[in-house]
C-alpha cells in the first residue's frame, strides 16, 4: 500500500505556499513533499518526514506555514498501519482455516495468505508458512521441507517453529540429518513451553497446529533429554484430533501400533489410521497397508495392502511408490515382476526416496529384470548413500569385497560396512565379521575381532551372524572350543529360519559334538535345512542316507 496519495494532499497547500518564500525554505518543503513517495511497507515514512522537518533550522521551521500536517501524516499514517496490522492478522486467520480443509487447493490458497504475511513481517505467518510445505501439503502438491526450514528459521521466537526444525533434522528432510542439531533445537523448545507455556497453545491462532505439536514435543522428548512422556503426548494429540486434525490422528494410531504409553492394540491403530486417512494423511495410507502387509490385527492381504499404497501413491508419497515396488519384487498379491518394481522404485526415486534407490541398484546387481551391472548398482547404491542409506553402504562395501564392478579392496570395503555399521545396519556389522574372519588384502585375520562384530549383528537378530557365532565356539576360533554354546547359538539362528544353522546342527548330532551320537536327529535337521535350499545338507542326506 503506498500513502503518496496522502501526503501530496496534505502537503499540497505546504507547497503552493512554498513559492513566495526564501529558497531554503521552499527545498525544504519541497524535500519534506518528496517524502511522501516513501511506501507503507518500509514502515518509515513518518519517521522520515519528521527526521527531516527537526532537522531545520529554526528560521526555516518559522516560514514553513501548515507545518501541522506532519502531526496528522503520522496520525493517519498510525491509522494505516494498525489498519494493516489487522487486514495481515486477518489473513493468517484465514489461511490457517483453509488449512484444515481436506482441499489441496484450499491449502495452496492458505499458503499464499502466509507468504503475503510473511512478507509483510508478520512472524505467525512465516511460520504457518514453514508449517503448511512441511505438515500440510502432500509431495504431489508442493510439499517442501527445504523452504519450510527457510520459514522456521524466521520465525525462531516460535517454540513450535523449534518444534518442527527439530523434526526435520532428526528425519533429515530438506537438510542433511543431524542428530544434535534436532536435540539442540527440541531442548529449546521443551525448556520454552514445559511446563507451565503448553496451555498458551489454545490461544494461538494456529491452536489446533499447536496442540498437535504439544504432542510431538512430549512424544519425542528422548531428543530434549528427557524421557519420553506418551500420557501426556496422547492428551495433547486427543485434543487435536477432536478439532480435526489428521496429523495428531495418525500419531495416536502409532502409539497404539508400538504399544508407546498404552497397551498395543493394532485394530485400535487401525481406527486411528483410518480417521487420518479420510482426511487425506498419506502416512496413515501406507500404515494401513502395512497392517494388511504383516497381517496385524487383519487377515493379511497384499491385495488391500497394495490397495491402500496406490491411495498414498496418489498424493505422490514416494514411500508408497516404493511399497508397491517391493509388492512386485516379491511377488505379493502380484504376479512377480522385476520391471514393475523397477518402474515404481525409479517414480520414488525421482521423489528423493533412497529406499527406492537402494532397490534399483539391488535389481542391477542381481540382474533382476535388468541386465546385470555392477557398475549401475554402484552408482544407485551411491545415491541411496548420499542419502544416508545403511543397507546402500552395505551394498557398497559388498561390491568392493568381492570386487564387482571395482577393483577388490577390502579395506574401502571395511570402510563402507563401518558407515552402515553407524548406522545400526546387522548384515554390515556381519560382514565386518566376516572380513576379520578370513583376513587377506588389507585386513589381518583376528577371530576375537570376528566374534565382537558377530556378536553385535546377533543382538539386531542376524541370523547368520548367530550361526557364525556357533562356528567360532564349535572350532574354538578366538575363544575356548565349547560344543555346548555352538549348538546354543545354532539353535537360536535355526529356531529364526537359518538353514545353515539347521545344517550345522545336524553335522554336531552326527557326529556327536557335545551331544549323543544320533544320527536320525541329524537327518531331521539335514531334511529341514535342505527344505530351505541348502546344498550341504542336501549333500549330507546323499552321503548318508540315500
Amino acid at each position: 500500500m503506498k500513502i503518496r496519495a496522502l501526503f501530496l494532499t496534505l502537503l499540497l497547500s505546504l507547497c503552493l505556499t512554498a513559492c513566495m518564500k526564501d529558497e531554503a525554505t521552499k527545498k525544504a518543503e519541497s524535500d519534506i513533499a518528496a517524502m511522501g513517495e516513501i511506501t507503507l511497507e518500509s514502515g518509515d515514512s513518518i519517521k522520515a518526514v519528521e527526521d527531516y522537518y527537526n532537522s531545520l533550522t529554526d528560521k526555516q521551521k518559522s516560514k514553513v506555514e501548515n507545518a501541522q500536517v506532519l502531526t496528522e501524516a503520522r496520525n493517519r499514517f498510525n491509522a494505516l498501519q494498525e489498519e494493516e496490522k489487522k487486514r495481515i492478522e486477518d489473513l493468517v486467520s484465514e489461511g490457517v482455516k483453509l488449512i484444515r480443509t481436506n482441499d489441496v487447493t484450499n491449502h495452496e490458497k492458505a499458503f499464499a495468505c502466509f507468504e503475503e504475511a510473511d512478507k509483510a513481517g508478520n512472524l505467525d505467518g512465516s511460520f504457518m508458512a514453514g508449517y503448511t510445505l512441511d505438515w500440510v501439503l502432500k509431495e504431489k502438491a508442493g510439499q517442501d521441507f527445504e523452504k519450510a526450514r527457510g520459514y522456521y528459521e524466521k520465525s525462531l521466537n516460535n517454540p513450535y517453529a523449534k518444534i518442527s526444525l527439530a523434526s526435520l533434522y532428526k528425519n533429515g528432510q530438506g537438510v542433511e540429518a543431524d542428530e544434535e542439531k534436532a536435540k539442540e533445537y527440541m531442548k529449546a523448545a521443551y525448556d520454552e513451553l514445559v511446563p507451565d507455556k503448553l496451555a498458551e497453545a489454545e490461544s494461538r491462532v494456529y491452536n489446533v497446529e499447536a496442540l498437535m505439536l504439544n504432542g510431538y514435543l512430549l512424544g519425542y522428548s528422548d531428543l530434549a533429554g528427557v524421557e519420553r512422556d506418551y500420557a501426556g503426548a496422547k492428551e495433547w494429540w486427543e485434543k487435536a484430533a477432536e478439532l480435526g486434525n489428521a496429523d495428531a490422528m495418525y500419531e495416536i494410531g502409532v502409539m497404539y501400533y508400538n504399544g508407546n504409553g498404552v497397551e498395543r492394540d493394532y485394530a485400535k491403530a487401525k481406527e486411528w489410521y483410518e480417521k487420518a486417512a479420510e482426511l487425506g494423511n498419506a502416512w496413515a495410507m501406507i500404515n494401513i497397508g502395512n497392517l494388511y502387509y504383516d497381517g496385524n490385527g487383519v487377515e493379511q492381504d497384499y491385495a488391500k495392502a497394495k490397495e491402500w499404497y496406490e491411495k498414498a501413491a496418489e498424493l505422490g508419497n514416494a514411500a508408497a511408490m516404493n511399497g508397491i515396488g517391493n509388492l512386485y519384487y516379491d511377488g505379493n498379491g502380484v504376479e512377480q515382476d522385476y520391471a514393475k518394481a523397477k518402474e515404481w522404485y525409479e517414480k520414488a526415486a525421482e521423489l528423493g526416496n533412497a529406499s527406492a534407490m537402494n532397490g534399483i541398484g539391488w535389481l542391477y546387481q542381481n540382474g533382476y529384470g535388468v541386465e546385470q551391472d555392477y557398475a549401475k548398482a554402484k552408482e544407485w547404491y551411491e545415491k541411496a548413500a548420499e542419502l544416508g542409506n545403511a543397507y546402500a553402504m552395505n551394498g557398497i562395501g559388498w561390491l568392493y569385497q568381492n570386487g564387482y564392478g571395482v577393483e577388490q579392496d577390502y579395506a574401502k570395503a571395511m570402510e563402507w560396512y563401518e558407515k552402515a555399521a553407524e548406522l545400526g545396519n546387522a548384515a554390515a556389522m556381519c560382514e565386518i565379521g566376516h572380513l576379520y574372519y578370513y583376513g587377506g588384502n588389507g585386513v589381518e585375520r583376528d577371530y576375537a575381532k570376528a566374534m565382537e562384530w558377530y556378536e553385535k549383528a546377533a543382538e539386531l537378530g542376524n541370523t547368520y551372524a548367530m550361526s557364525n557365532i556357533g562356528f567360532l565356539y564349535r572350532n574354538g576360533y578366538g575363544v575356548e572350543q565349547d560344543y555346548a554354546r555352538a549348538m546354543e547359538w545354532y539353535e537360536k539362528a535355526a529356531e529364526l529360519g537359518n538353514a545353515t544353522a539347521m545344517n550345522n546342527i545336524g553335522v554336531m548330532y552326527y557326529d556327536g559334538y557335545g551331544v549323543e551320537r544320533d544320527t536320525a536327529r541329524a537327518r531331521e535337521w539335514w531334511e529341514k535345512a535342505a527344505e530351505l535350499g541348502n546344498a550341504n545338507a542336501k549333500a549330507h542326506l546323499k552321503k548318508h542316507f540315500s
